[in-house]
């Protein structure tokens, strides 16, 4: 939802407060949605305690931070320039980024929210080598 300029002061504060919203859960998302494979190839959720309490350490996998960041700039933008925000928004400028750690169904949620009309194909290659599908 974009912030729009025209309005009483409270459908702005609404606007403002729903895009916020939006944007903690897509930068969450890089925290409490990551795993990483351990050196036998299993897949390890980054959580708060119960794995290894790294699903806030910026140290572990710090290209997630930067892929945080980069979402909630872009979200920002988006709402200055009254866009909506699209998939691709998880998708950070430099795909360097997204490396060493994987993301619970990413490529499912991007699939179900391409109203850019992107596609299957491109989508799952760009999003195909962070997706870890849960069982």
């Amino acid at each position: 939802m974009a912030y729009k300029e025209g309005g009483d002061s409270k459908t702005k504060r609404d606007s403002g407060t729903l895009t916020m919203i939006c944007c903690h859960t897509g930068t969450d998302a890089f925290a409490h949605s990551t795993y990483y494979k351990d050196s036998k190839g299993n897949m390890i959720h980054l959580d708060h305690g119960t794995n290894n309490g790294w699903a806030n350490v910026p140290s572990k996998f710090e290209n997630r931070f930067d892929c945080a960041r980069e979402l909630a700039y872009k979200t920002a933008v988006s709402c200055q320039l009254e866009w909506s925000g699209e998939a691709v928004d998880f998708m950070p400028d430099d795909q360097d980024y997204l490396s060493g750690f994987y993301m619970r169904n990413i490529l499912y949620y991007v699939i179900q929210a391409d109203k850019q009309d992107y596609g299957v194909k491109t989508l799952t290659e760009w999003f195909k080598p962070i997706d870890y599908r849960v069982p």
